[in-house]
């Protein structure tokens, strides 16, 4: 029972929908859990096996044609971890979701700082934030060029991305396109009442508030250069974004760009650090199971 197809996120990007809507298809089989986690966590401690019965049918039951699963954290998998996963599985379809960076970025700092932190956001300083928006994890979910290049590498057809944007806008095309990716039945639409609503992980506990005027000046600052790359790339398909960016990078305070600037010296060096140490032992860790896996 080996997956057709794994969704790679991004975070923040409404894989949750997405794992909710496609197991309403007749044809498709979804994971449960929605995150299996295998080849970034549990591949070190458990046997392929193991992640494999995610995929079997219920007892008595035909397998579906189509199955997989959407783990958001594969988006962060370095290239040797997903050039392992697609020698395991050759013809897997890969889908991703990508959102404005700015709004994926204060998406996620919900979810961190607020909902696990178990912080009041409003209470918190402009530093705080901008030293958050330069973790690794939080810029690694956000590199899509490169996220882009490490799943199609050889094969460009075996990866489609989707735009958040269009889950509130049009599901219905949205889902179509993705079926018609995954090899299902594409004209299929399911009740949209179902799969158009917005879903929050963290339900009753997220907290409403608006990005702040220095925030977004932050994130555009950031990410306008990569998102104009992006754009050329998806031939225009995200130039809302890059406008966006560009009105809010605007005329900034004196006070913002001496905020940014301490802590892009401060800040940003000793994180970079410590992650670059994180990555050699985890990378040497994953790869021991991965040699396992492939004798």
């Amino acid at each position: 029972m080996k997956p057709t197809f794994i969704s790679i996120g991004s975070a923040r990007c409404g894989s949750t929908w997405l794992h909710r809507s496609l197991g309403l298809h007749p044809e498709i089989q979804v994971s449960d859990p929605k995150q299996v986690c295998y080849f970034d966590r549990w591949i070190r401690s458990r046997p392929l096996e193991w992640y494999l019965a995610h995929f079997a049918p219920p007892s008595g039951q035909s397998p579906a044609p189509i199955r997989g699963e959407v783990t958001p954290f594969y988006a962060r998998l370095s290239r040797r971890s997903v050039e392992s996963v697609l020698r395991l599985f050759p013809e897997l379809r890969i889908l991703l979701t990508i959102r404005n960076p700015v709004d994926r970025c204060w998406s996620a700092a919900h979810l961190d700082l607020g909902h696990y932190g178990r912080k009041q956001l409003s209470s918190l300083s402009l530093q705080t934030f901008f030293r958050y928006f330069e973790r690794q994890r939080v810029i690694r979910y956000t590199q899509y060029e490169q996220i882009i290049d490490r799943w199609s590498e050889g094969n460009p057809q075996r990866l489609h991305v989707s735009l958040f944007d269009d889950i509130g806008t049009r599901p219905g095309e949205l889902l179509s396109g993705i079926f018609a990716h995954l090899g299902a039945e594409s004209t299929w639409q399911p009740p949209l009442n179902e799969v158009a609503q917005r879903v929050r992980p963290e339900g009753k506990d997220h907290q409403e508030l608006a990005m702040p005027e220095p925030v977004r000046w932050y994130l555009s600052v950031k990410w306008l250069g990569a998102t104009r790359r992006l754009n050329d790339r998806l031939g225009g398909r995200v130039s809302h974004w890059v406008d966006s960016m560009e009105e809010a990078v605007g005329n900034p305070k004196r006070q913002w760009r001496f905020q940014r600037a301490f802590n892009l010296w401060i800040g940003r060096r000793a994180e970079q650090y410590s992650f670059a140490a994180y990555d050699r032992v985890n990378e040497q860790r994953t790869g021991r199971a991965w040699q396992r896996i492939e004798r």
